[in-house]
Formats: structure tokens, C-alpha cells, sequence
């Protein structure tokens, strides 16, 4: 498939969630409140693109899924709210992490090594799309769904606010899209091939993985956020902490795994860079 029907095919089942989302939304509001509502929509969401993927065979249709869909449900938290500071920075990250995708995706020849890795596993093509329906889609959803729980109460609290205590969010929150960014723009010479090797320039020479820390640091201060608006939201740490979680316990042990068969050199970078947070390298005497 070339790079135009690949476009077309990975956009489309977007632009039909986003047509359908806010009759459909309309409709479920007679039942149930707006939190209820976007869960919903969102696993209904995320079975219709799992039904794309199957169809295309690829479940990397998936892969922008976690930074297109949360717009409409945040859009759709925020219609009536007049704060304008935490959609606006949840749209700027999900568009972010939109144009890094597609500045180096090749169309569909491309698949996660991951889903690959697995498939190579299982080889069963039936046990390999019900794993990939569950582990693939189902639960990134219900993670990305939990992350964005502390925005549900910033938009719909009624309670005081902190000021302090919101700044510090929508500060750690710019900085964490900052350092993501930042990290990316370094990291995508490399990605294109125009540059072999580790990536050690800038917030690479401190950290393996300084996109995957801003990513991280991104979901911890929506927690901040909600914090601002009483502490009887602590409990929706859960999505900050399940998101951090994957990455410490899956992302990045897979991604070393990956990089060290792929790269001779990288065992040497993994002695002298921090693996998550940024640090001072080490010298390495022989």
C-alpha cells in the first residue's frame, strides 16, 4: 500500500469517530453523566479502530489513537467550562505527539516492533488479535481514559480553587511538553536515518529516554491539577501511576531489549546514561 492510501486509511476511521462522536455523545446523555458517557464512546472508539486494524492487519492504526480521541472527550468535557488553560494544553500535547508521529511514518510497511514481536510469539493469528484487542487497544484506552480522569474533575469541580497549587500543574505540565519535544526534534535524525548510531545530543547525553520522562511527567501533572481543586481527588492517581507503570515495567525494558540487539554500542550508553531520569552521565574507565 503506498504512502496515500496508507494516509487515507490511518485517518478516515478518525474522521468518522469525530463525526459520530458528539450525536452519539448527545444520545447517551439522556442515560448517563458526562464521565459515564466518554468511557462509553471511548471503548466504543477504541472497538471500531480495533476493527480497522484487523481489517488492514496492522494494529498500528492504533498507535495515534491515545492522541486523537482523548481531544473529543476533552473537547466535550469542556463545551460549557470556561477554563481555557488545561483543554488548551491537553489539545497542544495530543497535536504535538500527532505531528511526531507523522513526520517520520512511512504508511503502513510500518508496524510497532512490538506487535511483531508478539506475533512472532504466538503465531496463532486468532490468539494474536484477541491479544491484540485486549493488550493492544483495550488497555492503553483504559489507561490513557484514567490519565485524563483529573481533567473530568478541573472541568467539572465545583470546589476552590488552589491557585499555587494550579500553577505548579500547568507548569510542570508546559515543561513536560517542552522536554518531550525538545527530545523528540533531537531524536529524529536518527529515527530518518540521516544519522546512525545512539543519539547522544542534548537531553539524550542525560537521559536513554527523555521523551518517554516527559511523557510521564505530563500525565503526573494533570494529577497536580485536579489536586488544586481539593484532595478528595487523590485517588485518580491511578491513571498517572498506571501510565508510569507501563513505561518503568514495559516500554522502556522492551525498547533496551530492542536497542541492544540493534546497536553494538548501546550496551556502552546504557553503562553511562541514566535510564529515565536525567542525570549526569558516567565515565566509563576500561
Amino acid at each position: 500500500m503506498n504512502y496515500s492510501d496508507s494516509l487515507k486509511y490511518m485517518i478516515s476511521p478518525y474522521i468518522i469517530l469525530a463525526i459520530l462522536w458528539v450525536p452519539m455523545s448527545s444520545y447517551l446523555s439522556n442515560y448517563y453523566d458526562d464521565l459515564i458517557n466518554q468511557f462509553i464512546m471511548d471503548i466504543f472508539g477504541t472497538l471500531f479502530i480495533f476493527g480497522v486494524s484487523f481489517y488492514l492487519r496492522n494494529s498500528s492504526v492504533y498507535d495515534i489513537y491515545w492522541h486523537v480521541v482523548p481531544m473529543y472527550f476533552v473537547g466535550y468535557w469542556s463545551y460549557s467550562n470556561q477554563n481555557f488553560w488545561v483543554p488548551f494544553m491537553c489539545f497542544f500535547y495530543c497535536n504535538k505527539q500527532n505531528f511526531n508521529y507523522f513526520r517520520h511514518w512511512p504508511g503502513f510497511e510500518y508496524e510497532d516492533f512490538r506487535y511483531k514481536e508478539v506475533f512472532g510469539q504466538i503465531k496463532n493469528p486468532f490468539l494474536y488479535w484477541l491479544v491484540s484487542l485486549t493488550g493492544f487497544h483495550i488497555f492503553p484506552t483504559l489507561m490513557v481514559f484514567f490519565g485524563y480522569l483529573p481533567i473530568y474533575y478541573v472541568l467539572t469541580s465545583t470546589e476552590q480553587c488552589n491557585n499555587l497549587i494550579y500553577l505548579i500543574g500547568v507548569f510542570v505540565g508546559v515543561n513536560a511538553i517542552i522536554i518531550e519535544m525538545v527530545a523528540d526534534n533531537q531524536l529524529f535524525p536518527y529515527r530518518i536515518g540521516k544519522r546512525k548510531g545512539n543519539c547522544e545530543e542534548g537531553l539524550w547525553a542525560y537521559s536513554r529516554h527523555p521523551n518517554y520522562f516527559g511523557e510521564c511527567m505530563f500525565w503526573w501533572a494533570l494529577y497536580i491539577l485536579a489536586l488544586s481543586y481539593g484532595l478528595q481527588y487523590w485517588w485518580t492517581i491511578i491513571g498517572a501511576l498506571s501510565i508510569q507503570g507501563l513505561f518503568l515495567g514495559y516500554s522502556i525494558p522492551a525498547m533496551e531489549k530492542h536497542l541492544v540487539k540493534s546497536r553494538k554500542t548501546y550496551k556502552d550508553y546504557q553503562k553511562r546514561v541514566s535510564a529515565f531520569i536525567p542525570w549526569f552521565p558516567q565515565s566509563i574507565k576500561n
